[in-house]
């Protein structure tokens, strides 16, 4: 009885190794999976904050086109209004002139 007893016990002994070996190896491929999971974390991140800054450089490139444009807009306005009061100012002394000479 003893002897099946120490058999048994044996047995058990081994099925906990193997169950304790079986547990660390699934941790370390887990640990191996995890590190590889964090290093593209980090590489995802980098390249996100690249994409950012480079938002922010076009968002600021975009506001000054902007500008740019309302200026040239406010400048060829101002040459049509240029234009145009030269244009009536033409017409106004031909108009006075043309009125003068009638009479």
């Amino acid at each position: 009885m003893m002897d099946n007893l120490r058999k048994e016990n044996d047995m058990l002994k081994e099925q906990l190794q193997d169950m304790t070996e079986q547990v660390t190896t699934k941790a370390d491929a887990d640990d191996e999976i995890m590190v590889k999971v964090n290093l593209k974390v980090e590489e995802w991140k980098s390249i996100l904050a690249d994409k950012d800054d480079k938002i922010i450089d076009l968002q600021h490139q975009l506001m000054q086109l902007r500008e740019q444009l309302i200026a040239a807009n406010m400048d060829t306005e101002k040459r049509s209004v240029a234009v145009l009061q030269s244009v009536s100012k033409l017409k106004l002394y031909t108009c006075n002139w043309t009125f003068c000479n009638y009479y």
